[in-house]
């Protein structure tokens, strides 16, 4: 009885976190709860000063990194 419980126990040891790994980074298992935060966030927030703000910072980061790109592949070619 000895070694089978031991064997029982390694199982249980290597397989728990594997299961737990699996569950917790499965998509469809919070698919729900991100659409449904996601539905929430654009709702409250759409039209409003607050998602305009938002984006022109957005659009304002994109212009930069461009700019910051374009500005060394010209250094790079001369």
């Amino acid at each position: 009885m000895g070694w089978g419980l031991e064997v029982f126990k390694m199982g249980l040891y290597v397989s728990f976190p594997v299961a737990m790994f699996h569950y917790f980074n499965s998509p469809g298992n919070i698919e729900e709860d991100i659409l449904k935060a996601r539905h929430d966030y654009i709702t409250k927030y759409i039209g409003t000063e607050v998602w305009e703000q938002r984006n022109e910072e957005i659009r304002e980061k994109k212009r930069k990194e461009l700019e910051e790109r374009d500005r060394r592949m010209r250094e790079k070619l001369q």
